[in-house]
């Protein structure tokens, strides 16, 4: 009988043994687990406050500063407090703030089992003005008739190109024309509001109808307002800045060292010469005769920059990204 209690006893031992290493293994098996799964949902909340802080370079049109961002209601991008990533737990919250002349950004992303993270990015204005495209085509512009040439030298820097419309629906046509047949889509370049801005600053307003004459120089360019409709009928050449506020048409020889604002639409019977950028809205037509050359110079949009007071639209660029927690 002692020999079964004893035995009975170590059985006991045992299986107490047995049970505490089945605990203690389930118990670091559990824990593991939900390490595991905390570290996950904290990724997926570093991925929402990372897609928040994209979603806001998306937002960033080229300006020469950041006063439309920091205009935002509550600081807050304009597509509400909290966007769903898609959809809740998955969320993303993005604020604003100046940092001297930079724009900082700090998201807060949400993931399954609460888990939180904040990133904060800085962003940065370029310091030239340097447009997308040496021939820009504002969204809604169209051609009703180009029987004319064109002849366009690309831009040098990278990811320009020498064609380039604000939507899809410009690039569409445009490919339809053999020389326009690399044009690329290059989104909202900002030239539209920074042509209307400088209407009232302009220091020499030209009120047409016929337009001929020099304005500016390579050392000192003019910053000019053409009111219209207008109509170059000899030979005009501008340095500098030219902001038409209506309908140009060209008969004669048009030469710009700078940037060409065409807002109104452009005619053209004769030559166009734009060494720098020129930005077309409305229609662009073009006679058999006519001839529409742009060539992009960084010299040339400097100068154009500096008639315009240095207010030209600049690309925002991320210079710094990091984790706060």
């Amino acid at each position: 009988m002692r020999e079964h209690g004893i035995a009975l006893v170590s059985v006991l031992f045992g299986l107490v043994a047995v049970l505490s290493l089945a605990s203690a293994l389930f118990f670091s098996v559990f824990v593991d687990v939900q390490a595991s799964s905390n570290a996950a949902a904290g990724e997926v909340a570093l991925y929402a406050a990372d897609a928040g802080i994209a979603r806001l370079e998306a937002e960033l049109d080229p300006a020469f500063d950041f006063s439309r961002e920091l205009a935002w209601a509550g600081g807050g991008i304009p597509f509400g407090s909290i966007a769903g990533f898609p959809a809740p737990p998955r969320t993303y919250r993005v604020q604003v703030e100046a940092s001297g002349a930079d724009l900082l950004a700090t998201a807060e992303g949400t993931g399954p089992r609460g888990a939180r993270r904040r990133v904060r990015a800085t962003f940065r204005r370029d310091v030239s003005f340097r447009p997308r495209a040496a021939l820009i085509f504002a969204a809604g512009a169209t051609s009703s008739e180009l029987a004319g040439t064109i002849v366009i030298e690309p831009p040098s820097e990278p990811h320009a190109t020498a064609v380039g419309g604000e939507t899809r629906a410009e690039v569409a046509w445009l490919r339809s024309i053999p020389s326009l047949a690399g044009a690329r889509t290059i989104g909202s370049t900002g030239l539209a509001a920074a042509a209307r801005d400088l209407l009232p600053t302009a220091a020499t307003t030209l009120p047409g109808p016929e337009i001929a004459g020099t304005w500016g120089d390579a050392a000192s360019g003019a910053s000019v307002r053409i009111v219209g409709p207008a109509e170059v009928v000899g030979d005009a050449t501008i340095a500098g800045c030219v902001v038409v506020d209506g309908p140009l048409t060209v008969s004669g020889r048009l030469e710009v060292d700078g940037l060409l604002l065409a807002t109104g639409g452009v005619s053209i019977a004769g030559e166009v010469t734009v060494r720098g950028a020129a930005f077309v809205a409305g229609d662009l037509r073009m006679a058999p005769t006519a001839l529409f050359r742009v060539s992009s110079a960084a010299d040339a949009l400097d100068l154009a920059d500096a008639a315009a007071g240095g207010r030209l639209p600049r690309v925002a660029r991320r210079i710094a990204w990091r984790e706060l927690w």
